[in-house]
């Protein structure tokens, strides 16, 4: 695969060492197609870093509400934080489920 940035073009290698997994060979890295397009080819972690670097006062999270919903859509529940929601299903203990515990 080739592509340009700045005017200058640069070439890579596809691969896919199973069924759906692509990951590409770019500057001495392999990586995931995804994190390819996210960091090499979008830039995002310079992106983010320049927005902080900007804005150095401003909380890099930003929480909102939130909703959670079992596999058929059902609510279980509804928090005006998201944070909150994600600690109220964490300390939940579902019967006959799996959890990691360290």
């Amino acid at each position: 695969m080739v592509f340009e940035r700045d005017r200058e073009v640069f070439s890579c290698q596809l691969s896919e060492p199973a069924a759906g997994q692509i990951y590409i060979e770019y500057g001495g890295r392999n990586m995931p197609y995804f994190t390819f397009l996210a960091e090499e080819l979008g830039r995002l972690p310079i992106l983010a870093h320049a927005i902080q670097q900007k804005r150095p006062d401003v909380d890099p999270y930003v929480d909102t509400k939130a909703t959670l919903t079992d596999a058929l859509g059902k609510t279980l529940s509804q928090h005006a934080s998201g944070v909150d929601t994600l600690q109220a299903r964490c300390a939940q203990v579902v019967p006959g489920e799996t959890r990691y515990a360290r």
